[in-house]
């Protein structure tokens, strides 16, 4: 796995960043407007359902994701690197579960040299 020592791995995960999740995940918390459900590949229910009922789904901000963990809306995910993981059959936001193994290494490893206070 590519730590976040090493700049190049940061460089790639900056790059797969702005290519595959700044579309979402933009702004001073990193969050985004309400994206729709289809995009995202979440759980139809919960974005359908009587709680939520809109059809999409607002980006969890991402200013501070390290200390958010457990992750998605009943906690059934431990860390960043297993939400990103293909095999994970937890409902919600499957977008990002194709990256191969490179590619979510170098995400992460950008993951902990975001800025933490908002921004890019």
């Amino acid at each position: 796995m590519a730590r976040p020592s090493d700049p190049d791995a940061v460089l790639r995960g900056r790059a797969l960043f702005d290519a595959t999740c700044r579309e979402c995940h933009d702004g001073p918390a990193w969050s985004g407007d309400p994206t729709a459900l289809a995009r995202i590949d979440t759980h139809p229910e919960l974005a359908r359902g009587h709680a939520r009922g809109t059809g999409s789904y607002r980006p969890a901000p991402l200013l501070r994701v390290r200390e958010a963990a457990p992750y998605l809306h009943d906690g059934s995910v431990a860390d960043l690197e297993q939400l990103l993981s293909p095999a994970r059959e937890a409902p919600g936001h499957r977008f990002g579960t194709e990256l191969s193994s490179e590619e979510r290494a170098s995400l992460l490893a950008f993951r902990e040299r975001m800025p933490r206070e908002g921004g890019l």
